[in-house]
């Protein structure tokens, strides 16, 4: 449990109450965007200047939030960069993302801890929780079983299928895959198409794309 220190900063005509933790917790990015800002008073948000649609697949961490008239902000660290100020909104709040389905193998020497089965769990605020934290209605399961989790106001649910035997059955049958596709040819072969006896590698200055069928793939600068 990370202990809360209530700070108070006077601004002009606004007291504003900033609660910070002594370690970073870990945000849950939500579905929507909203913009991102320097700062915050206790009116509100300022100095807009980019989107969280830039940096919500980063991991997402803050140490210190502010009540405001236009909700709650909190002050987000991205991957270990600072970024700036965003509405709580913007995260997962009282939500538990678990697998669609779980199908495993009849073991006799193996029951099923269902809370591997959790992807993310969040609270009302939008910071993730340790899954041990989150109830399940079984802790394991060695037969076909529904498994409820819930944690706050969040709730989900697992259907666990146990088939018998030393083999399995899956819903899908595998797809056909793509043809292989041959890379660039440089001045060496298997190398980059920057590379030359004289200097070896040099960085790349330009992205590269392949295609087989169907596929295409490429490469980002």
């Amino acid at each position: 449990m990370l202990a809360g220190v209530t700070l108070f900063a006077n601004t002009n005509t606004n007291k504003v109450a900033a609660t910070s933790y002594s370690k970073a917790v870990t945000k849950v990015a939500g579905d929507k965007d909203y913009a991102i800002y320097h700062s915050v008073n206790g009116n509100g948000p300022t100095g807009k200047f980019t989107s969280t649609k830039y940096f919500k697949y980063g991991q997402i961490q803050s140490k210190q939030y502010q009540k405001t008239k236009k909700g709650t902000f909190w002050d987000i660290y991205v991957s270990g960069r600072h970024v700036g100020w965003v509405s709580q909104n913007f995260f997962a709040r009282n939500k538990i993302s678990v697998a669609k389905e779980v199908s495993l193998v009849q073991n006799p020497s193996y029951s099923f801890n269902t809370r591997d089965a959790i992807n993310y769990a969040t609270d009302s605020k939008g910071t993730a929780v340790n899954p041990d934290k989150v109830k399940v209605s079984q802790e394991s399961v060695s037969s076909n079983a529904t498994v409820t989790y819930t944690y706050g106001k969040a709730s989900a649910t697992v259907n666990v299928t146990v088939h018998p035997g030393q083999t399995g059955s899956t819903s899908k049958s595998a797809m056909k895959g793509f043809k292989n596709s041959t890379t660039w040819n440089g001045g060496s072969k298997g190398s980059s198409r920057n590379w030359n006896a004289a200097h070896g590698y040099r960085s790349e200055t330009t992205s590269n794309t392949f295609k087989s069928g169907d596929l295409t793939l490429r490469t980002r600068i």
